[in-house]
């Protein structure tokens, strides 16, 4: 068995196409990430906002008494 050379890691060098792909993947993911993030948010509020009903009700019911909003029964 012949002895490794010291110091020296038999790694391959990855090709040009496989350093772009690479970059392209890694650069999508980010983008994929930077666009979900803010609509994360959103949907995290809206579902907590809509789905307690006490918040929901507390937050509408300025509403109802508004005469500047039509449809409202009263």
């Amino acid at each position: 068995m012949p002895a490794p050379e010291s110091g020296a890691h038999s790694r391959e060098v990855p090709s040009r196409a496989a350093l772009r792909l690479r970059a392209f993947c890694a650069a999508l993911l980010i983008a994929v990430g930077v666009i979900l993030a803010p609509v994360a948010v959103v949907v995290a509020w809206t579902k907590t906002e809509v789905t307690d009903t006490g918040r929901f009700v507390t937050t509408l019911s300025p509403l109802v008494d508004d005469p500047g909003i039509p449809g409202v029964p009263r």
